[in-house]
């Protein structure tokens, strides 16, 4: 005998028509989410241009070697502030301190010459002054005893004594004349060979500065090439700073977005090295 019993009407039935209207209150709120994320940045799109072609620049301010040296100290690491005239590194002093010494025994050797060659000069002068005097007497004895001569009053033996005292006297002043211009002419020569001499300590004092090297200006440290030991040449950049005064972001966009952007727009930056602040 068919059993033709038959579940109740509506049991499976009413179980579907209660879950359709969850879920498609549930579909409703995804459309209005979608609907409000999509007008909002279709309005943000509207209303904004944005590129993520950017980055953060500032003045940079490399650090170079001046003189040809071993590196006996470094006194920085990478990302560390410094302030403007911080010793950043410093360069083995030996060789300059050792040319140092040297230029300045040669100054005091300089001076000392000039102060011989015064010496002289004024020496000189002295002897040429003595000269003079001395040659005005025998040219006046000598005109005087020519009168006599002639007078008959001494002998021509006499005379010629006193003439040769007189020629002796003239050529002894010409001599020492000779000897004091060249003592004058020696004096210069002497004095630039003590400012040359000078000017070469200084340098040699310039050169020692060098070994120290600092900071041009306030920043952080960007790159440090530099190690203890390392042999470093004239020109040869060590470290790279860069301020922290003046920083600015420069942004690239494409052409399209150009139309709307003008100087002096507010803008709004994200980091990416610190997502959520702006």
């Amino acid at each position: 005998m068919a059993d033709n019993t038959r579940p109740p009407e509506g049991t499976n039935n009413g179980s579907k028509k209660s879950s359709s209207p969850l879920r498609m209150g549930i579909i409703g709120v995804l459309l209005v989410s979608a609907l409000g994320v999509g007008g909002s940045y279709l309005y943000h799109s509207m209303q904004y241009e944005k590129t993520d072609n950017a980055q953060i620049e500032g003045d940079i301010y490399p650090v170079i070697s001046r003189i040809a040296g071993k590196v006996a100290e470094v006194r920085v690491r990478d990302n560390q502030m410094v302030a403007r005239g911080d010793t950043l590194l410093t360069l083995d002093r030996s060789d300059e301190l050792v040319r140092l010494n040297m230029m300045a025994a040669e100054l005091q050797s300089a001076q000392a010459a000039v102060s011989v060659a015064q010496s002289q000069a004024e020496a000189a002068h002295a002897a040429v002054s003595a000269a003079e005097a001395t040659n005005r007497k025998e040219q006046s004895d000598l005109q005087r005893y020519s009168k006599l001569l002639k007078q008959e009053v001494i002998s021509p033996a006499e005379f010629d004594g006193v003439k040769a005292r007189a020629e002796a006297a003239a050529a002894q002043l010409l001599a020492l004349r000779s000897r004091y211009q060249a003592a004058q002419a020696e004096l210069p020569l002497k004095q630039a060979d003590a400012l040359k001499r000078q000017a070469t300590l200084q340098e040699a004092e310039l050169k020692l500065s060098y070994t120290a090297l600092t900071a041009p200006a306030n920043g952080r440290v960007a790159k440090k090439n530099v190690h203890i030991g390392q042999y470093v040449a004239p020109g040869q950049q060590l470290i790279a700073l860069v301020g922290n005064n003046d920083l600015w972001v420069v942004a690239n966009f494409k052409e399209t977005q150009l139309e709307h952007l003008v100087p002096n727009q507010a803008v709004i930056i994200e980091v990416d090295a610190y997502p959520g602040k702006t």
